[in-house]
């Protein structure tokens, strides 16, 4: 375990040691990217789809990869979009619309007004490190905003437990007083981040990793989980406590986390995954109650599990990067939106391009030259 958190350590400082003067749009993959899901407007397309939607978490991950490019330009229109399409023109008096595209009824407009939580907290961390690093009292302003929201509205208590993350602010509590939990929607570094505007993010990144930490077995974290109103935690019955899409995203924020005694803890407890991809062909999903895995990983996996697959597994690691760098990079039809924007992620991190400190700051490569 010393030794995973001096390499941790290790790929930080040379991460930083890094940083150089680089012009923004130097990026190929990026430019790539939004030339494939980027209208010029802002919206952020997912084209695999028949309705041709925007969804509200594909705009802060956009978001977040414009400030990691220092393309500030892109970045605001990002904003502006959600703004005036998914918040009704007030991000300061609404969270943001889930989901915007092509209705039945011919329109283009709001598919479903309900806000998801974890769009919600990274557009909330993409406005306040924007506004620290571009040093807009704006930008941080309204993300200082978003983060109290999302507690008002997205978070309950839980007897015996404390605040839980909900998906959204609807249909996530049963009558019977049972919280249906995604883990992978509360990134630590995120959560980190956002205790600076609150304190009751503390709390509520405890109890988060309190449910993590209970909803794995076998080593594989599960999609949806479901918190009983005495605080016991259980995978969710069916397909849905499986571990595939949504889990996924969970390996990936925990290699991304600055080194910690508790992230080397918690690598630790992803050791069966890590046994299970060694001898196995990416398996598409894991089901954490039997042990149990199946179905064949795409890209979007490859990309999810490729920082920690570089902590742990050397060979398995220049595997999966060979797998996401074989051209075309980037789809240019814009029909992979997830598989796409988790590779720019992993693999902006892994050539060194960002990392996250252990308050949750981004640290940038991308540094601005002298005009």
């Amino acid at each position: 375990m010393r030794c995973l958190v001096a390499l941790c350590g290790l790929w930080v400082m040379m991460t930083c040691a890094r940083a150089e003067c680089v012009p923004p749009g130097d990026w190929a993959a990026w430019s790539a990217f939004r030339a494939a899901y980027l209208q010029s407007d802002g919206r952020v397309i997912d084209r695999s789809r028949p309705d041709q939607a925007t969804v509200s978490e594909g705009a802060a991950y956009t978001a977040f990869l414009a400030l990691v490019a220092d393309d500030r330009r892109t970045f605001d229109a990002v904003e502006r979009w959600v703004r005036d399409n998914l918040a009704a023109g007030d991000l300061t008096q609404r969270l943001p619309a889930w989901r915007w595209g092509h209705g039945e009824d011919g329109r283009w407009d709001v598919l479903d007004a309900h806000s998801a939580s974890d769009a919600d907290l990274w557009l909330a961390y993409d406005f306040l490190e924007a506004g620290r690093l571009w040093r807009d009292e704006r930008l941080s302003q309204l993300g200082e905003h978003l983060a109290r929201r999302i507690l008002d509205e997205e978070v309950v208590t839980v007897a015996g437990l404390g605040p839980v993350l909900l998906p959204g602010p609807a249909g996530f509590v049963s009558e019977d007083g049972r919280v249906r939990v995604n883990p992978s929607y509360a990134p630590p570094f995120v959560l980190a981040r956002l205790t600076a505007v609150d304190e009751r993010y503390r709390a509520l990144a405890q109890t988060s990793a309190t449910i993590l930490d209970a909803s794995v077995a076998h080593g594989f974290v599960p999609d949806w989980v479901d918190v009983g109103p005495d605080g016991g935690v259980t995978a969710a019955s069916g397909d849905a406590g499986r571990g595939a899409y949504d889990a996924i995203r969970v390996y990936l924020w925990t290699a991304l986390t600055a080194p910690s005694a508790d992230k080397t803890r918690w690598m630790a407890r992803l050791k069966p995954v890590t046994r299970t991809i060694l001898a196995a062909q990416w398996p598409e999903w894991f089901d954490p109650r039997t042990g149990t895995h199946g179905g064949r990983g795409g890209r979007a996996h490859a990309a999810a599990w490729l920082p920690l697959m570089k902590l742990v597994a050397p060979m398995r690691y220049a595997k999966l990067r060979a797998s996401l760098t074989r051209p075309p990079l980037i789809d240019r039809d814009g029909r992979r939106y997830y598989g796409d924007v988790l590779g720019l992620m992993a693999l902006g991190a892994d050539d060194g391009r960002f990392a996250f400190a252990s308050d949750g700051r981004l640290q940038r490569r991308w540094i601005r030259c002298p005009s």
